[in-house]
């Protein structure tokens, strides 16, 4: 008689990548008070459709300085090897987009990545 063993997974205890940097710019202007900075985590597998976001978070700047340290955490099991993913980050300002830039992932993140820089620009 042979026995078979499953491992369930329970929920709650996803297991999680866990993505890691900071957003940086070169335009000498200092960020207002009510300025937020939106990143996100997306999949640009398909270069002729939107990107699927992964995973995003919204800091509040509160006159900081750059860089702008951030963390992103995706289930792991959205991640596939072989797709394309890149970090994006957006500042806004008064309720509009004045900076913006995205950084390439070469690799799947099915491991951490830490110390991604995400170098923004202003929108023209």
């Amino acid at each position: 008689m042979a026995m078979v063993f499953l491992q369930v997974p329970v929920l709650g205890q996803t297991e999680m990548s866990r993505i890691s940097g900071s957003v940086t710019y070169e335009e000498r202007l200092g960020l207002a008070k009510n300025s937020t900075i939106h990143i996100r985590l997306e999949d640009v597998t398909n270069p002729t459709a939107p990107p699927v976001v992964l995973a995003e978070k919204t800091v509040s700047s509160d006159h900081s300085q750059a860089p702008i340290s951030f963390s992103l955490f995706v289930p792991k099991t959205q991640v596939h090897s072989g797709h394309k993913y890149a970090v994006s980050a957006e500042v806004e300002m008064g309720g509009k987009i004045w900076l913006r830039g995205r950084k390439e992932l070469h690799h799947a993140p099915v491991h951490n990545f830490a110390n991604i820089t995400i170098l923004v620009s202003l929108v023209s």
